[in-house]
């Protein structure tokens, strides 16, 4: 959700984008007449560089459009379930480990997965938000979501220094936020932020996506994320 700081708009709108297999964004645009022509391209550039995804190797496999949503001035990310101004919790990126297919098959829509998502950004928020300053860090959150609505969170720190403390209570919180239904196997996704200004970055070209250490815990032959690995650690 972006809430614009100018006073360029009285209501919310949605900005799309189309999006190649490559990753490659195809056209973008904002409803014609909602805002101004300058403030529409600033505003898709932001939305681009702030909310926009990294995915696997190989998804999606056909192109995809993206919504976004914006909201206008002094409406409040509150108001909307969202992260409020001011926070020390900041959302980079999601990252998705299946392919769109079969992501899209096992939640319905992604109306659900994207409230469960930002329902998760609060509860993080609403955590870091009432802890003492400490030094910048990025990190992951992982998140695995099994039919019957359970959930599962890891936490990747990379370089980052973050105490055990710390990382279980990420995860406690995380847990605790009413999974989202899914059908026909489990989904996984990992929300990458910065808190307290940020840190190391957690992904790099040898690691392009945040995976868990407990993930590979007796791995052998076949690494199929999340199918195989949940069968194998999470019973």
């Amino acid at each position: 959700m972006l809430q614009s700081g100018r006073g360029d708009f009285a209501t919310g709108f949605g900005v799309l984008a189309v999006v190649t297999p490559l990753g490659f964004v195809q056209k973008a645009g904002v409803q014609a007449g909602v805002v101004p022509p300058a403030v529409s391209a600033a505003v898709i550039r932001h939305l681009l560089d702030v909310n926009f995804g990294r995915f696997l190797p190989g998804m999606p496999d056909r192109p995809l459009i993206f919504e976004f949503p914006v909201q206008p001035p002094g409406a409040g990310a509150a108001a909307a379930g969202g992260v409020r101004d001011g926070s020390v919790f900041r959302q980079q990126e999601i990252v998705l480990y299946q392919p769109n297919a079969v992501l899209v098959a096992r939640v319905d829509s992604a109306v659900p997965l994207g409230a469960y998502i930002k329902q998760l950004d609060a509860s993080l928020a609403a955590s870091f938000d009432a802890m003492p300053p400490e030094a910048g860090v990025t990190a992951a959150l992982v998140m695995g979501v099994k039919p019957g609505m359970k959930s599962r969170a890891w936490v990747v720190t990379g370089r980052n220094h973050m105490s055990a403390a710390l990382i279980e209570k990420i995860e406690t919180v995380a847990e605790a936020v009413p999974a989202v239904p899914v059908q026909g196997g489990p989904i996984a996704f990992a929300i990458i932020f910065n808190v307290w200004g940020g840190g190391v970055p957690v992904t790099d070209a040898k690691h392009p996506v945040p995976m868990p250490r407990q993930w590979f815990q007796g791995a052998a032959g076949n690494f199929e994320v999340p199918d195989g690995v949940f069968a194998r650690i999470w019973k």
